[in-house]
């Protein structure tokens, strides 16, 4: 499931899209749970979000661009 996140064709081929005005900005991945129990209950949730970031660096933003909150 965490594989599929990774792939950018998966979403209707978004890369294929992206310009690099929209490159310019960065790429906010908002990790989110709602209490400390969740984190350790839903490690898998947890992970597809992280997985957010090498989604976004494999769209073509670069790694210093991509900004975890």
């Amino acid at each position: 499931m965490i594989e599929s996140a990774l792939h950018p064709s998966g979403v209707g081929g978004i890369g294929s899209k992206l310009r690099d005005h929209h490159l310019r900005r960065q790429a906010i991945v908002y990790v989110r749970q709602s209490h400390p129990q969740h984190v350790v209950e839903n490690v898998e949730s947890t992970a597809r979000q992280y997985a957010l970031v090498e989604r976004a660096i494999a769209w073509g933003w670069s790694p210093e661009r991509v900004i975890v909150i």
